[in-house]
């Protein structure tokens, strides 16, 4: 996430919703602790739209919110 934020020449919503150049892991995992994941069969999707600030942290990551979702469901 910093090569992201020090490659694009911006910053990413931190605590308090200020910005930072300098996210921790503890911050990110804060940032997506709320998630829920519905499953039905084998199909997964997040009970509520992610939030602009986890938009924000997903693309920092490199991450699509399908690849996001997948990866989640791995763990449960």
């Amino acid at each position: 996430m910093r090569r992201y934020i020090k490659k694009k020449g911006t910053t990413i919503t931190g605590w308090d919703n200020k910005p930072t150049v300098r996210p921790t892991t503890f911050m990110m995992s804060t940032k997506f602790c709320s998630l829920h994941i519905l499953k039905k069969g084998n199909t997964r999707w997040l009970a509520r739209e992610i939030s602009m600030v986890q938009k924000e942290y997903l693309d920092a990551l490199g991450l699509s919110e399908d690849h996001f979702i997948q990866w989640l469901a791995k763990f449960f």
